[in-house]
């Protein structure tokens, strides 16, 4: 398999010893475009035994947000001017509904994730990860995450205060650009237009790419392996995970695994 994805969302793959693995890289987000791959992922939750998201979702509903607070660096309103405070509190509050002051000793990582989520997304509609989940549940499957909890949110806390407040004024003072640009992944998503999404994201990823793409994807594709040995699995992640050299589809293709694409929809 080339270390650039084809243009499949849904892959299985084969390892000698192991039963079968499926991987579906999601979008973390919903709609409908976005939800018409989804019966065919269902049809896989159907087949399989356990189905493990990046993180345990049920531990993800009960997270306290707490481990967001920046005990370690000022509030947000000292690490940006006043002015820049200023303009932020009033497209957060466009945005979100809510005041930015009550977030300012957050993580400018969480400010941003908050943010995004009412920007890129209809928070009535539920995202994709936790729709296959509850499907998975209602259906009796085993469920758990790819990652440990902690060490999951560690991967992110652990990188630089001021990469995350470089992304976050990025964000924020060009709004506009960030849900534009989103929604042509969106349709790119909805098209499977996978090679694109991945070469846009490599490109914009920077400074994240070691520890929240490299890193895990070297524990996921352990933790798929681990789960296989007893059940045949399907692992959520985040599409970006799946393609390059680096890659949990091409660490688990240099185990020896056969893979394969699945269309989702014809």
């Amino acid at each position: 398999m080339n270390s650039n994805l084809s243009d499949f969302l849904l892959w299985s793959v084969q390892l000698d010893g192991l039963q079968e693995i499926f991987v579906f890289g999601s979008i973390h987000t919903g709609s409908p475009g976005i939800y018409k791959h989804l019966p065919k992922v269902r049809s896989i939750i159907d087949e399989v035994d356990a189905v493990l998201n990046e993180v345990d979702m049920n531990q993800l509903a009960n997270m306290d947000a707490s481990i967001f607070l920046n005990s370690t660096y000022p509030p947000l309103d000292k690490l940006i001017t006043s002015k820049q405070f200023k303009k932020y509190s009033l497209v957060f509050k466009k945005v979100t509904g809510q005041e930015l002051s009550n977030f300012k000793h957050y993580s400018p990582f969480f400010i941003q994730y908050l943010f995004l989520k009412f920007l890129i997304a209809d928070p009535t509609i539920q995202d994709t990860d936790s729709v296959l989940f509850e499907y998975a549940k209602i259906n009796n499957k085993i469920t758990g995450g790819l990652e440990d909890f902690q060490e999951h949110f560690d991967a992110v806390l652990n990188i630089p205060n001021k990469i995350h407040l470089r992304q976050l004024k990025s964000t924020i003072g060009n709004f506009s650009k960030s849900r534009k640009q989103f929604k042509q992944l969106e349709k790119l998503y909805s098209d499977a237009r996978v090679s694109k999404i991945q070469k846009y994201t490599m490109k914009n990823m920077g400074a994240y790419k070691k520890p929240l793409l490299y890193k895990r994807n070297e524990v996921m594709a352990k933790a798929l392996i681990e789960q296989a040995k007893n059940h045949s699995t399907l692992g959520i992640m985040g599409l970006a995970h799946l393609g390059g050299q680096k890659g949990v589809l091409n660490i688990l293709r240099k185990k020896g695994g056969s893979i394969k694409g699945i269309k989702t929809v014809y």
